[in-house]
Order: structure tokens, then C-alpha cells, then sequence
């Protein structure tokens, strides 16, 4: 399938692609859950279908959708993609901050070369990411926790956008002893799953240099 040049996929759609994320496949309980009529929620479902972004399934009289993974990858390989050119750029201007700089430094040289300078190359690891069955059940999880958080009402009206960084950035959140105590009880070391979360990682520290709380205590913590 031939993707849009410009897929607009707003708060509405994107409610309905959060609750396939927590596992719901069918049209009358992700009606049920979002309040919607099942004829509205066919009709979005197959908008999100022709996107390219879901799967349709007919099994007798039972229809289910599902996400299609390629083309997810393929979005969120666009989000998480950064330049090694500016990268390195931005590292210089904050070499004084030592402790975050040195973390992003030493992560930069782990990951392949090829994922700061190919589009391509970082595509391909997230598509072999997303076919991990335990990440599929994490994002499920996570989606679920939202879901179901009456505290954080707020998260379940972001833009698609917004939901993939927040999935990145869990992975982003963690340190280099959490990470390998995952990879290690989860993912038994694999490279491709152990490439991305590093990305991850060094995307969430590169966001952070510009985060005002970081400058804030970068201030106070010189003083």
C-alpha cells in the first residue's frame, strides 16, 4: 500500500489507535471504551486502515483491526531519527555539563554509525524492534497503564505524534543499569532491541539539553 505524502491523524483517530495499542481488536468494544457509535468507529477504523496504519480481519461475521507494524516502524524511525552532524554540534555547546554530555558521548560511539546517517539503516532496526513479541507487550502495557490512569485523563488526548515519543521516550527514561537488566532479563542481549533503546536513550538525553528544568539545574548546581 501506497502511504499518503501527509497523513493527518488528529486526537479523534488517534484515541482509537491507543485503544488497539492496549489490545483491543474489535469495533464494539473500542466503541464501548470511547463512547462512540459503532457505525463512527467503523468508519474512523477504515480511514486509519486506508492510512495504511491498521490491518482488517474478517473471520466469519467477526471483523478485528490490527496495527500495521511496517508502517508504524516507518513513522517512528522519521521521529526518532537524529543527525550525527548536529549531534555532535550540540554536545560541544554543553561539553561543561559533564555528567548528561558523557553519557550521550559514550552512547553515540556504542551505536552502529550507520543509524545517525541512514534513514534506511534506522528503519530497518525499529521494523526488527516492533516484531519482538515482548516489545509488543510492553507498548501494550504502557497503553493500558494510560488507559486506565483516571489521574492522567490528559495523556489519552495527545496527537499520534506525541504517543509514539511518549513510548520512545520510556525506553529514552532509562539508565544504562536499567537497560541492561532488561535486555538481559527480557531480550536475552539482542543487538537490534539493544541499538534502538540506546537511540532511545540518546535521543531523550539530546532532548534534555534543552529541557529548561536541566539548564535550571545545570545553573544551580554550578553556583
Amino acid at each position: 500500500m501506497i502511504l499518503p505524502k501527509k497523513i493527518t491523524i488528529n486526537e479523534t483517530l488517534n484515541e482509537l489507535l491507543l485503544q488497539i495499542f492496549t489490545g483491543i481488536d474489535y469495533v464494539t468494544k473500542i466503541a464501548l471504551k470511547t463512547n462512540k457509535s459503532i457505525p463512527v468507529v467503523y468508519r474512523q477504523l477504515d480511514t486509519l486502515v486506508s492510512f495504511g496504519m491498521l490491518t482488517k480481519q474478517r473471520t466469519g461475521k467477526k471483523v478485528s483491526y490490527e496495527i500495521n507494524w511496517i508502517n508504524l516502524s516507518d513513522i517512528v524511525s522519521s521521529i526518532l531519527y537524529l543527525d550525527i552532524k548536529r549531534l555532535r554540534e550540540v554536545t560541544k555547546a554543553h561539553e561543561n555539563e559533564t555528567k548528561l554530555v558523557s553519557e550521550l558521548r559514550s552512547l553515540i560511539e556504542e551505536v552502529p554509525k550507520e543509524l545517525f546517517t541512514s534513514k534506511k539503516a534506522l528503519a530497518k532496526q525499529v521494523k526488527s524492534f516492533f516484531s519482538h513479541k515482548e516489545v509488543l507487550q510492553l507498548m501494550q502495557t504502557i497503553f493500558k497503564e494510560i488507559d486506565e490512569n483516571k489521574d492522567h485523563a490528559d495523556l489519552k488526548k495527545l496527537t499520534f505524534d506525541q504517543t509514539i515519543i511518549l513510548f520512545i521516550d520510556t525506553f529514552g527514561m532509562l539508565d544504562k543499569e536499567q537497560m541492561n537488566k532488561i535486555l538481559t532479563r527480557k531480550f536475552n542481549k539482542d543487538d537490534n532491541i539493544k541499538n534502538v533503546m540506546k537511540y532511545c536513550r540518546i535521543r531523550y538525553l539530546h532532548n534534555q539539553l534543552y529541557n529548561p528544568r536541566h539548564k535550571f539545574l545545570s545553573i544551580l548546581n554550578a553556583e
